[in-house]
This record gives structure tokens, sequence and C-alpha cells, in this order.
């Protein structure tokens, strides 16, 4: 009875065996599951994505490059893009000369002391501190890194937004409907709307969606240009 009494403050016959024979288990630690170079990596894992785990230095690179396997960019010498931009800067040729950041777009120096896109800081060198003015491109390949001097113009902030519309090549201009309205257009919607012309009858007249004239109207797209006529 006395033993019964005993087993009874456990809820049963399973949970007692479990108490008195079983033994706790140790849990392995998880290693990373990239393999790389036909080499499964052998570092601790400390994230997980599904059913993969992977170590710091991979789940590093799928945040950065969006792939565990996206290794660092091999990195210029010191020196040689101050080089590259003082000879963009002396250039006599009439062809693009590009020099992209590491993903194909515009690349960011640090030319005396301030950041700025690699093309100004050519313009700087060759012709000097713009100030505010905008430094744009008349070959309209600003956004694959071109930096060569002769391709280079100054503008204002109008002529800039003008210039990226009409070369349909960044994702600024396709959130704004490049692909629909031009600057013009939109310079005429805000025109007819404040005449109270109604948003169904211009989205007729223009070939769009009402939603894509409400964005305009109400400066959730082209905001800008509501100001800049």
């Amino acid at each position: 009875m006395s033993g019964r009494r005993k087993d009874a403050k456990l809820c049963s016959l399973k949970c007692r065996n479990r108490a008195r024979y079983s033994v706790p288990r140790q849990r392995e630690p998880l290693v990373c599951t990239v393999v790389e170079d036909s080499k499964r990596c052998t570092n601790p894992a400390t994230h997980r994505l599904t059913s993969d785990v992977w170590c710091k230095k991979h789940h590093a690179r799928w945040e950065r490059h969006g792939s565990p396997l996206a290794v660092r960019v091999k990195q210029r010498p010191k020196g040689e893009v101050q080089a590259q931009l003082r000879a963009a800067a002396l250039a006599e040729a009439t062809d693009c000369i590009l020099l992209p950041n590491s993903e194909g777009g515009r690349l960011t120096v640090t030319h005396e002391g301030d950041a700025m896109t690699a093309s100004r800081a050519v313009w700087v060198i060759a012709n000097g501190n713009p100030g505010e003015r905008h430094v744009l491109h008349t070959c309209h390949r600003g956004d694959e890194g071109c930096v060569n001097v002769r391709h280079l113009y100054l503008g204002d902030h109008r002529q800039n937004m003008t210039d990226m519309v009409e070369s349909d090549r960044s994702t600024r201009g396709e959130r704004h409907g490049a692909a629909k309205l031009t600057l013009t257009q939109v310079m005429e919607i805000h025109e007819r709307y404040r005449d109270e012309e109604r948003q169904s009858a211009l989205a007729t007249a223009y070939g769009v969606d009402t939603s894509t004239i409400s964005n305009v109207v109400t400066g959730k797209n082209w905001g800008w240009a509501r100001t800049s006529g």
C-alpha cells in the first residue's frame, strides 16, 4: 500500500518509469548546412530559414546579397578609384566610361571629405563644386556608372526629374508611371483638374486607370511636378 501511495504522486506509470530510468539527452549543436566548393561548412549554426540552418557568416551573405554563397567583391586597390576619377575628368574619348559599384549601379565615393556619386566627383575635379545643382548625363547611363566628363552637364531638380522619366531608367520613374504618362501630360492633368474636370474623365482622356489620376492629383506620384511648373 505504501508503494502505491508513493507512486500515486506521479500522474501515471509511464511518468514514473520516465522519471526513474530516463537519462536527459544532450542536444547536439546544429552545424551550418551550406555546401561551398563541395565542402559542407563546419561552423555552428546560428540562424534558421525553413529547413536550412546557417552560420553567422552565411546568413550575413544572404542578408546582404540574397544568397549564402555570394562572396564579397574584391576591393579595388587603394587610390585606384581616385586615379580613375581624375582620368575621367580629363577624358577626350566620346564613349561612356563606366565605373559602377559592385551591383552595377552608381558608385558612391568620398571626395574632399564629402560622400557623393562618382560622376559628381568627376565634375568637381574638372570644373569645381557645382553647389546645389545636379550633375546630369547626356548619355542617360548615369545609373550604370558613367563618369565621362564629356557626358556630364549641370541642371536643376526639375531637369533631373524630367531626364529621369524620359530616359525611363530608374525605379522611381517606373513608380511614377513613366510608361503611362509623360511630364507634359502630368502638367496638363493638374491644369484640367484645377478646372474641376472629373478624375474619371481624365482617366479616359489619357488612357489610364482612375487610381493613376488620383495618385497624380493628390501628389502621391509625381508630387514634385505640382510645384515645378
